[in-house]
């Protein structure tokens, strides 16, 4: 498309020198025309495009719309962009129902702006708009605002509510009794949709990348159409139970060039073939969920490495923070208790004098997997500090939070952790504090500082020990089980940290 006339309309100076410089880098030949009125009656061949420009406020953008009402009744017969600041939704879907090809958020890189261009002059949008592509124009457009909207309000959705949302556009884009949407994750396609019938089903798919047709679409990055019952069979068992499905069509998610799952339509016989018409809108459609979808996983691993430890996979001291008040809140809301147990590695800093970061590494890491292994699903376990672990424990009383500190003190010590023998008891030992909310702590403060002070006394009393903040003292709770061999011995001075 390179040589392609635009004529540039609208917009301050700056603004339109800005465009005008980044269309000409992309070859494009431009002319300039600061009001829509002083566009020429008549637009020759050469013009293929008409970019509107508009500032910021509702008043500017009635304006355009009105200018681009006039430009649509004089049938122009060329696609119109427009372009503006970011817009909500709302804002922009008037001039999309208007017969805008697309909107473009400036400032715009110029190899954004050159594709867009020739985009809607190759799909020639100028042509009569269907009520399926004001339809699909709308969609992408609620698409767009539930993935920006969340970032802006510090909830982004997840990649299961975009797949969720994809699912029911899909269906209502293009009708079928049921609709899978899977996304790759290490070799395998999983995924969910629904069966869209009464009662409504959901349909749960997991399955390894194969020789499927589901697997075919995926990999070859084509679309792929099934019919009769004997080729959708070969889905898979889970269009068992739905004999009356006897077409399919899967299309790939492709992002980039890079395929990252799929979608899947079904039909039974009344419904018909899936016509090219159809499979050409999907594969429009299908190009933009990709985008959010992606987007939306993409943003979930960088919200699990914000909140997790890079070393033991734990959560970190960030999100325990979060965690500690959101809990708080739950328990005085529903007045219930809630638990937090501190463990702090005994003489740590020794032990990686003595053998090396790496081997106090590897102590870290599998003293996580103890704890982990000694709570509950709905306990949050996070590495808080160097050497120290935080649990939070909701609907947990002192006394069974005790009893799982008691486990993990007694657990670690019979470990065999390497160099444990060159540590003063001769092998490795935490100490815990415990406090419990609301007995003992009015909030997360008083409760964090409570568990803090039990876990001092546990270290001023020799380590190895678990202590509870109990009416603002802390007492040592019981000694730990013993140790094969008797080696373990609670209350001994002992130096160090």
């Amino acid at each position: 498309m390179a040589g392609t006339k635009v004529w540039l309309v609208g917009g301050n100076e700056t603004t339109r020198g800005q465009l005008r410089d980044l269309l000409v880098e992309a070859e494009h030949e431009v002319q300039e025309y600061p009001e829509v009125t002083e566009l020429p009656r008549e637009i020759p061949p050469e013009v293929q495009a008409i970019l509107l420009l508009i500032a910021e406020g509702p008043e500017e953008r009635e304006r355009a719309l009105a200018e681009v009402e006039a430009l649509q009744g004089r049938r122009t017969g060329r696609p119109i962009l427009v372009g503006g600041p970011d817009l909500p939704v709302g804002a922009v879907m008037p001039l999309l129902r208007a017969g805008v090809a697309d909107y473009i958020v400036l400032p715009v890189p110029k190899e954004e702006l050159a594709a867009t261009i020739q985009r809607v002059i190759q799909q020639g949008e100028q042509a009569e708009v269907t009520p399926q592509e004001v339809r699909l124009q709308e969609m992408l457009a609620n698409l767009y605002a539930l993935h920006t909207e969340g970032q802006r309000e510090g909830r982004p959705p997840t990649a299961d509510r975009i797949a969720d949302v994809v699912a029911g556009q899909a269906v209502d884009l293009v009708p079928a009794q049921a609709v899978l949407v899977a996304l790759a994750e290490n070799g395998m396609l999983r995924g969910k949709g629904g069966c869209y019938l009464k009662p409504y089903e959901v349909l749960e798919y997991q399955h390894p990348v194969g020789n499927d047709p589901i697997s075919q679409a995926f990999l070859q990055q084509q679309t792929l159409v099934l019919e009769g019952r004997q080729e959708v069979s070969a889905l898979g068992p889970w269009v068992a139970e739905h004999e009356e499905w006897i077409r399919a069509l899967i299309l790939p998610l492709i992002f980039g060039q890079v395929s990252i799952g799929v979608l899947c339509f079904l039909r039974e016989e009344a419904q018909g073939p899936f016509t090219v018409a159809e499979q050409e809108l999907l594969e429009h459609y299908t190009q933009q969920a990709a985008m959010a979808l992606e987007s939306a996983r993409l943003n979930e691993q960088l919200q699990r490495l914000l909140m997790t430890d890079s070393l033991t996979g734990l959560y970190n001291f960030r999100y325990f923070q979060e965690r500690l008040e959101a809990e708080i809140g739950r328990a005085r809301r529903y007045k219930h208790p809630l638990s937090l147990l501190i463990a702090d590695i005994d003489w740590f800093r020794q032990y990686n004098e003595r053998n090396g970061r790496q081997a106090g590494d590897v102590v870290l890491v599998r003293l996580g997997q103890i704890m982990r292994e000694e709570i509950r699903e709905i306990d949050l376990l996070a590495r808080i500090g160097h050497e120290e672990f935080g649990i939070l424990m909701p609907e947990t009383h002192l006394e069974g939070a005790l009893r799982v500190a008691q486990r993990i003190n007694s657990r670690v010590a019979n470990h065999l952790f390497p160099y444990a023998t060159s540590q003063p008891l001769g092998y490795l030992t935490v100490s815990i504090g415990v406090c419990c909310y609301p007995d003992d702590a009015r909030d997360a403060n008083t409760l964090l500082e409570g568990a803090y002070t039990a876990l001092r006394q546990a270290k001023d009393q020799g380590r190895n020990q678990v202590c509870a903040f109990v009416q603002e003292e802390a007492r040592m709770v019981g000694e730990v089980e013993e140790v094969e061999g008797g080696k373990q011995e609670n209350g001994k001075e002992q130096k160090g940290d």
